[in-house]
């Protein structure tokens, strides 16, 4: 397979649904699967189980959601971020989701399929006792994060801030996945983990009360399902699906599953997400 960014695929077909799909479109109908494109990199939104082959996470239970909306299975094809909007422009698969943000110049060229939104906090211990609230208030500190995210950019753009006020910087500890980031927040090597509220909320859940979101400076950020912008009845299709699985619970029922729910808002058609 030729594509830029020598992105890769990781077959994993996740049954969802058998049956006449009455409500997909006809060209998903005719494949007889839906192909989602993702980079299986993100806790706890979309990532490979231990076993290294098995898709998971809060956003794959709602791919498969989706499926049994459409009554059609659904396959994963695991992608690196650089090289997923050409597997999609290449009709590689029907469409991209890999906690993308909503943005005017993705709006311009396709469709987006807001499913939730989240904000950027720090995570911090219990209680907050360095009374860490803001990017500016980790002046003098070290604070992890995720390598090359948008988090990092603001730390660093936060640092520049702090040198014009005078204030000593904070020292930036980047790791390659949000799971090592909060490792060293556990065992004591940084003083805050700044991440979505989604992430910081999942480990959160699983500290047994030793953290907690100390504030959250960054406004939410609205994620989305991408289809190119000639298949608008694929995107259709998408958002009913969401719209009625929203409708029925089953959607709040996975952030509570993955003990997300405090740190995101879902987005529906009656009350879409900015």
């Amino acid at each position: 397979m030729s594509m830029a960014g020598r992105a890769f695929i990781l077959a994993a077909s996740l049954v969802a649904g058998i049956g006449m799909a009455e409500a997909a479109p006809d060209s998903l109908t005719k494949a007889g699967k839906i192909v989602f494109c993702s980079d299986l990199n993100s806790p706890p939104n979309q990532y490979m189980a231990e076993d290294g082959s098995t898709p998971t996470g809060v956003a794959i239970d709602m791919l498969k959601g989706i499926g049994d909306e459409l009554k059609l299975p659904i396959e994963i094809m695991n992608v690196k971020f650089s090289g997923i909007f050409p597997a999609l422009d290449t009709g590689q698969c029907d469409a991209i989701m890999a906690s993308t943000s909503k943005s005017p110049e993705r709006l311009q060229k396709y469709n987006f399929v807001d499913y939730w939104a989240v904000a950027s906090g720090l995570l911090v211990k219990k209680g907050n006792p360095q009374n860490l609230k803001t990017y500016l208030d980790l002046s003098g500190k070290r604070v992890a994060v995720l390598l090359g995210s948008a988090n990092q950019r603001r730390l660093e753009a936060a640092n520049e801030e702090l040198a014009k006020l005078g204030k000593p910087p904070m020292e930036i500890a980047a790791f390659p996945g949000n799971t090592i980031a909060f490792q060293e927040l556990d065992l004591g090597r940084v003083d805050a983990m700044v991440g979505d509220t989604m992430v910081l909320s999942y480990f959160q859940t699983r500290s047994n009360g030793k953290f907690e979101i100390g504030g959250a400076p960054v406004p939410p950020s609205t994620l989305g399902i991408i289809v190119t912008k000639p298949r608008e009845d694929v995107a259709a299709a998408f958002r009913k699906a969401l719209d009625d699985m929203q409708t029925s619970g089953k959607l709040q029922a996975m952030a509570d599953k993955w003990g997300v729910a405090a740190g995101m808002t879902l987005c529906t058609s009656a009350k879409p997400c900015p």
